[in-house]
């Protein structure tokens, strides 16, 4: 009990030496929970795409704070409705005025000198008999080419993570990378791809463009690879290699199944006691770029639980010409292969046709390297169309996942009313094969000083009530969110709420009689964050949950 208690104190005192630091720290965070304050809303709000938003991410992160309003159309790539939006919005001119203070006027380059810091701490005060203390702590520093974090996890002892990367340029075109990192090659069939907004992703939208890296200081149990990459530009084509070499966790029943973790999380004697094996990858690409098209190869070999080494081959083609966009991806290894096509068609103006057919196969390399767990033999399948403009839009998609057919329609429409803010609706049916069918429903009222949502749920064949979420935001200065959700017995979907926490923005859902409730608010604007989660389950044998988080940017 003593020991817990020091622990407590010692990481108490850690934060308040922290934050003083952080009050005489005068510099201005590009942290990606700064910059999603702007994203994550214009998302929602539907004038921006997610596309849109990772170009906008990418050039903060590399340039830093922007200094005049009109450097939107500096942006590679950004759409003209959306720049013209951006360079108007409130917090793009408060982040102009971050910019100046910076002194980043001065050159267009990435700020190399300039070192940002943040810090979360988190209190669970739950029931559970974790061996450490119920006080965790995230610390993260970053550089203009380089970043830091070190973690401990609510519930574990001592520190658990060190990660961190450094990164610079050659000669003659050649990038490259030691340490977390994650690749971004094809659309995920080959190699893995990180996509936080996929949730948020338009179904008449392609995925990401693929690129070479970046470096991942996170620590937040996302994925990455830890090693070294590298990157060379010769003339269109663009060459790239990552090799990541890990522990990985794992557990293996009597069958000889083999179950992956990657939370990294060591809170308990059961996570303590995983077995850990030594994973080595090495993965490769080459494509060829122009304006309207990207062409290129991707393969990875990998060491298997039995010290032998697996690997596929693949290629990737990806066009956008005038109204019709395409992409595809398909993978190589023994015994079966895997897919992605993805493909749009502008017919008009207001009027988009799309598809997309995917293949998975659990022969996949991956799944003896611990990055592709849970894959089945299946093909999944999407045909819809989207109609009207982004203020009245009907989609409508047919979709085929796991054996069974669904049809999905769903209607949004926004209206501004004069002297009485803007109303966002949006109404959904959805029916199966088996003729099941549920619908939901969303409406929100953004006025000057406050948002409002309310969203339901509601299952045919599910017990009586409905499930709903509630959410008010304050657009203070000082911003607070205050979030309700709760579900029914058998609900056949789940309601979603992209909310943000001091642990940055969290994807919440609810599916069973489960409520959550999640508070957040900005006591210092950007800078001291301050937020509070709770859950109530009605299973047996299963606790309710209370966290608190604090998050402190340095500036």
């Amino acid at each position: 009990m003593d020991g817990v208690v020091v622990r407590k104190k010692v990481t108490l005192i850690f934060l308040l030496f922290f934050a003083i630091g952080l009050f005489y720290n005068g510099l201005l965070s590009q942290s990606l929970l700064a910059i999603n304050k702007l994203l994550i809303p214009a998302i929602e709000e539907g004038w921006m795409e997610v596309s849109d938003a990772e170009l906008i991410r990418i050039h903060i992160e590399k340039y830093g704070w922007p200094v005049v309003p009109e450097e939107v159309w500096a942006i590679s790539g950004l759409r003209p409705e959306c720049s013209d939006i951006l360079s108007k919005s409130a917090k793009w001119r408060k982040w102009c005025g971050w910019g100046k203070e910076e002194g980043s006027g001065e050159t267009y380059r990435p700020q190399l000198s300039q070192v940002k810091s943040s810090i979360v701490g988190q209190v669970d005060l739950n029931d559970e008999e974790y061996v450490g203390s119920n006080v965790g702590c995230v610390a993260r520093l970053k550089g203009g080419n380089w970043g830091l974090v070190a973690e401990r996890d609510v519930g574990e002892v001592g520190l658990d993570f060190i990660g961190g990367y450094i990164q610079g340029t050659g000669h003659q075109g050649v990038t490259w990378i030691i340490g977390d990192h994650r690749i971004h090659w094809g659309s995920g069939a080959i190699i893995n791809r990180y996509d936080p907004f996929q949730s948020m992703r338009s179904p008449h939208r392609l995925g990401q463009v693929s690129r070479g890296f970046d470096g991942v200081y996170s620590g937040d149990g996302s994925p990455f690879r830890r090693g070294i990459a590298c990157r060379k530009n010769m003339g269109l084509w663009w060459f790239a290699s990552s090799f990541d070499s890990q522990k990985r966790a794992f557990t293996q029943n009597a069958l000889s199944e083999f179950t992956w973790f990657d939370t990294g999380l060591h809170r308990d004697q059961n996570e303590r006691n995983r077995s850990e094996i030594h994973v080595n990858r090495f993965g490769f690409s080459a494509f060829r770029v122009n304006k309207l098209s990207q062409f290129g190869f991707i393969g990875e070999l990998g060491q298997t639980v039995g010290s032998t080494f697996s690997g596929l081959f693949g290629a990737v083609f990806r066009m956008e010409k005038n109204a019709f966009s395409f992409e595809t991806e398909v993978g190589f290894f023994k015994g079966d292969f895997k897919m992605h096509n993805r493909a749009v068609l502008t017919a008009s103006r207001h009027f988009f046709l799309f598809y997309s057919i995917d293949k998975t196969s659990v022969l996949h390399p991956g799944r003896n390297w611990g990055v592709k767990t849970g894959a089945v033999n299946q093909w999944e399948g999407i045909v819809g169309f989207s109609l009207g403009p982004d203020n009245k839009r009907f989609v409508v998609k047919s979709e085929v996942d796991q054996g069974r057919a669904s049809l999905r329609s769903t209607m949004s429409w926004n209206h501004t009313i004069v002297n009485a803010g803007k109303i966002s609706s949006r109404f959904s049916i959805d029916c199966n094969i088996d003729g099941v069918f549920s619908c939901g429903a969303r409406m929100r009222w953004d006025l000057n000083l406050f948002r409002l949502t309310a969203e339901c749920y509601k299952s045919w064949d599910s017990a009586p009530g409905f499930g709903r979420a509630f959410r008010v935001d304050v657009k203070h200065r000082r911003s607070m969110t205050v979030a309700v959700m709760n579900g029914v017995v058998g609900m056949e979907g789940r309601l979603f709420q992209l909310l943000p926490t001091a642990r940055g923005y969290r994807l919440f859902s609810v599916g069973d009689p489960t409520s959550r409730a999640i508070f957040s608010f900005d006591i210092i604007p950007d800078r001291l964050v301050f937020s509070i989660e709770k859950v109530w389950s009605v299973w047996e044998n299963t606790t309710s949950i209370h966290r608190i988080s604090i998050r402190l940017e340095g500036k």
